[in-house]
């Protein structure tokens, strides 16, 4: 586990909507998802954390972002089962350098590839 400074988080869900119109029903159903995440962060050195080795080998790794202090004002997204696509270009944001992770979160098993909650 390697705590990183993060700079923002998108989360999309990716649902795909039906809409199925039959002879006495109307639903609007979600057959399916792909969801996916992108993360931007204060780069570590390599020896630290290696996104580069990790996206080669596809080893899968947990992200657990907590946002906010004080009770009733903490949002945790976690993550637990996620891969890593091979980071294409450094950012740099007031002379730091910054990783943007383009991440996929899967399944354990369902609709278990995240998790939101607030304390």
């Amino acid at each position: 586990a390697v705590a990183m400074k993060a700079r923002n988080l998108d989360l999309m869900i990716g649902n795909k909507l039906t809409l199925r119109e039959l002879i006495g029903k109307k639903e609007v159903i979600i057959p399916g998802r792909e969801s996916s995440s992108s993360l931007q962060v204060e780069a570590e050195a390599l020896a630290t954390f290696n996104p580069y080795v990790i996206a080669q080998n596809q080893t899968a790794f947990a992200v657990n972002v907590v946002h906010g202090v004080g009770a009733g004002k903490i949002v945790t997204l976690n993550m637990p089962n996620c891969r890593l696509a091979r980071p294409e270009e450094n950012a740099e944001q007031d002379n730091v350098w910054e990783w943007p992770f383009n991440i996929t979160p899967l399944p354990n098993s369902g609709n278990d590839e995240f998790t939101i909650t607030l304390t």
